[in-house]
């Protein structure tokens, strides 16, 4: 069976990011390989710096995107579906490349597709579908195929409900069953978002910091971006959780192994 962990990057910005959450999942001591998905016209120095890492990575055509509109909404979630299109492998756990793995997870490769979190769903009951950033896949270019020709609906319901519009949107549409089948949610300790540590601490979903597998640093501001950045994903930190010191670590965890790396 041919398996693999993936992340995708479409530019430079996010490289820190891919080759922190690539140390990770190193550190884990796994033995499943770690691709990024960048896209064929990706700036030199992101493939040179992989490379000096020892990341693997995947190309693919970043023109075929454009066969989906100019609108760039569109072609950021285009780009990210194409993990449904990944058939070399038999079975993907995608990761968000704003991330970090602090257990081995090898163990969803066992778990069936489209296996998630919910993530969220302590603080707001009616988040109730998945989120994309950790997904158990079985690449299938038929659904791929599918979701693609949805987009520009689900783009319009967005547009409508007057929120933003993303590949979760696609994915859920597609997927509409998917919060009714309790077999493929996961357990919200392996997709916590930003300053969520603390609010599954005090909802008694997780004992402490140690029960975390992957943590989400959701937000337009980054732990690896400048000094101002680290600033406002601390603030967003210790304003959201309720024990901080549980997401604090997890932001500390986070800088050692970016550090390890610069």
């Amino acid at each position: 069976m041919n398996i693999a962990y993936i992340t995708l990057i479409t530019n430079e910005n996010y490289l820190n990011g891919a080759l922190t959450l690539a140390q990770s999942v190193k550190n884990t001591k796994t033995k499943i390989p770690f691709f990024v998905l960048v896209p064929d016209n990706i700036n030199e120095r992101v493939i040179e710096k992989l490379t000096l890492n020892d990341v693997k990575y995947i190309k693919f055509a970043d023109s075929q995107t454009e066969q989906v509109e100019t609108n760039h909404y569109w072609k950021d979630t285009i780009t990210k579906l194409r993990v449904f299109a990944l058939t070399e492998f038999d079975k993907i756990v995608f990761l968000d490349a704003d991330a970090i793995v602090f257990k081995n997870i090898d163990f969803l490769f066992e778990k069936p597709h489209l296996s998630a979190v919910a993530a969220g769903k302590e603080l707001h009951p009616d988040w109730v579908y998945l989120n994309s950033g950790l997904m158990v896949i079985e690449p299938d270019k038929e659904h791929y195929n599918a979701m693609v020709s949805l987009i520009e609906e689900a783009h319009n319901e967005c547009i409508k409900a007057g929120r933003p519009f993303g590949d979760q949107d696609v994915i859920s549409k597609f997927y509409s069953d998917w919060h009714k089948k309790e077999e493929l949610h996961l357990h919200s300790a392996f997709n916590v978002l930003l300053g969520y540590g603390g609010i599954l601490k005090k909802a008694k979903v997780i004992d402490g910091f140690s029960d975390i597998y992957f943590y989400h640093f959701t937000g337009k501001q980054k732990p690896w971006g400048d000094f101002r950045d680290r600033v406002i994903v601390l603030l967003k930190l210790l304003r959201r959780s309720p024990v901080w010191s549980i997401d604090l670590k997890a932001y500390m965890q986070y800088r050692k192994v970016l550090k390890s790396l610069l």
